[in-house]
């Protein structure tokens, strides 16, 4: 269930609200059961806290363009993905739930924005389209979607 605006603005400090607005997001995506994470971390979990470590680095200046997005978060995370949208494991659907998650991910940065919650645009393009890299080299153009770029653009231009 989305997070009220409302709800959001009730919240006093902006550290609240960008928390907020990062676990609201993570309950749309990824299993929802206890027993799905039962067995240590699952993919969705990695991904999460990959999402995570970005929007808080580059959201309350642990990150900057002159301390980019850590290079082994980013492709450890793009391991993950891969296998996520290719492994016969996983269901079929995940390339195109990765996907959403991207696009909901530039929507939510956007409400970050919006409320003035200290989000540096630039690095939050570069960073997290670097966790979803892999969808630019398979999905997008295999199903005919906007890229991750276009996706960014369309929200924040």
């Amino acid at each position: 269930m989305p997070l009220a605006v409302e709800d959001l603005l009730a919240i006093e400090t902006e550290q609240g609200q960008l928390d907020a607005l990062m676990a609201s997001l993570q309950l749309q995506h990824g299993p929802h059961d206890a027993h799905a994470y039962s067995a240590g971390p699952t993919p969705w979990g990695i991904v999460h806290a990959a999402v995570d470590d970005a929007v808080m680095a580059l959201s309350w200046g642990e990150n900057s363009t002159t301390t980019p997005f850590p290079p082994s978060t980013g492709s450890s995370t793009y391991s993950v993905i891969y296998h996520m949208c290719t492994h016969k494991s996983h269901p079929q659907s995940a390339p195109a739930e990765t996907y959403q998650y991207f696009t909901d991910i530039v929507k939510t940065l956007k409400v970050a924005h919006d409320l003035d919650l200290g989000i540096d645009v630039p690095y939050a393009n570069k960073a997290v389209r670097a966790i979803f890299i892999y969808l630019t080299r398979y999905h997008v153009p295999r199903n005919n979607l906007a890229t991750l770029q276009e996706v960014w653009d369309a929200s924040f231009l």
